[in-house]
């Protein structure tokens, strides 16, 4: 993993190259109090080829959970705080919460 792009309640975000894709690698702990990165997985998959909704490249536990997937641009701690928040960002944060 090359550098530290976010961090959260969750866990941490970096920057990859995963199966020959740049991603944004989400890390959580095994021992997380409310795990939540399988889920996101799954929803993921659930919304694949939906406009806005990044690519799940892979997901794995070893010996922490990890999810792979398209690295889509600035975060959004950064969308944010410059006052950029495109309507597909907004899908991409909201739709996995509302449907957890």
């Amino acid at each position: 993993m090359s550098s530290l792009i976010g961090k959260g309640s969750f866990g941490k975000v970096y920057t990859a190259e995963v199966d020959g894709h740049a991603c944004a690698v989400k890390v959580e702990s095994r021992t997380a109090k409310m795990p939540q990165l399988q889920y996101e997985a799954k929803v993921l998959m659930l919304l694949r080829g939906c406009k806005g909704i990044p690519l799940l490249i892979r997901y794995w536990e070893r010996p922490d959970k990890y999810l792979a997937m398209e690295l889509l641009g600035e975060n959004l701690e950064v969308a944010l705080r410059n006052k950029r928040l495109p309507p597909e960002r907004v899908y991409r944060v909201v739709v996995p919460q509302m449907l957890h």
